[in-house]
This record gives structure tokens, sequence and C-alpha cells, in this order.
């Protein structure tokens, strides 16, 4: 199962490409990106996501338990502050853990799966994402191809929006270039 390709694809993936943003891309982006962006909120780059929105920050690296982010996400369905809405699919126990621990550890960008520490309780459902994230298969992208789409959306919010598309369907588009369209 550990051929080169994907002993490297582990060893180089960072936490937030592979693990956060496809749960942020699930649950959250259908409201908070660049098409609708609720609350003056976004979750679409890594960026965004530290900047907040109307309501202030949602996340406080190093501390879940005052992350909006997460404390959304747990508080009562019937909560005025709960996200998603109700009639939306709900994140699972273990993306609720998995935000939680990212933003423990520091919510960083550049943190690699292969130097974080992972709670053993997450281990296994880390790998299947990775797993996941490789193959392309349930909506999953690489996370090389996160980070193109993170770029382009800096660069052109419709590029990004298509290419996130694209390639969370199991095919893959790429800039050809740092500046292409």
């Amino acid at each position: 199962e550990r051929d080169g390709q994907n002993t490297q694809a582990s060893r180089t993936a960072t936490v937030y490409a592979a693990l956060v943003a496809p749960i942020l891309a699930d649950r959250c982006t259908s409201c908070h990106d660049a098409g609708k962006s609720k609350a003056d909120l976004r979750l679409d780059t890594y960026e965004l996501v530290l900047k907040g929105g109307t309501n202030g920050e949602v996340v406080v690296p190093g501390q879940p338990e005052k992350s909006k982010l997460v404390q959304s996400m747990v508080s009562p369905p019937d909560d005025d502050d709960h996200m998603p809405p109700p009639k939306k699919p709900q994140p699972t126990t273990q993306e609720i853990a998995l935000l939680s621990w990212w933003i423990r550890e520091g919510a960083s960008k550049d943190l690699t799966v292969a130097k974080a520490t992972v709670p053993s309780e997450l281990k296994l459902y880390v790998k299947a994402q990775l797993s996941r994230s490789k193959t392309g298969s349930a909506g999953g992208a690489p996370p090389v191809l996160l980070a193109l789409a993170e770029a382009a959306a800096l660069a052109d919010p419709v590029v990004a929006e298509v290419m996130k598309k694209i390639n969370g369907s199991g095919a893959s588009l790429a800039p050809v270039a740092a500046d292409a369209k």
C-alpha cells in the first residue's frame, strides 16, 4: 500500500490542506465562500478562515473552546448560533474532533501530517481521509489541488470556484502557470 508516491504525498501533505480544508468545503463553504459570504465570513482559504467575519474571528489558534468554528458545530441544533444550519449536512463527531485538535495545535497552515502528533482516537480517521484525498474518491481533492485552488482564489475567485468543483469530482484542473487563468 505504501508505494513511493503515496509515501511522498503523506510526508508533504499539510493538516490544513489534506484534512481541514475538505471538512470546511463539505460543511461550510456552500454559505461561506466567494459566492455567498454570509456574515461576511469566508471559509474557502486559510487566510480568510483566520480573518473571520462580521461577528469576529472564528478560529482562536490554540483554543478550540473559544473558536466559534467549533463552538457553533457543538452547540445544540436549535441554538441560533448552531452551524451548519440544521437542514444542512452536519459534521461528524470525528470532523469536529479533527477541527478542535487542529486549532488546539495552533491552527497552522504549514504543519505536515507527518510531523503532527495525531491523537490516537483520530489516527484511523486521518488515515482514511488521506487515502480518500489521494484517490479523489468521494469528492476529496488531493492536497496539491487544494493548495492550487487556494492560490487561485487569491487571484480570481471565479477560477477558484470552478477548480474546487472539478477537483472535488474526482477529475483535476490546475493552472499551467502561476498567472494562468
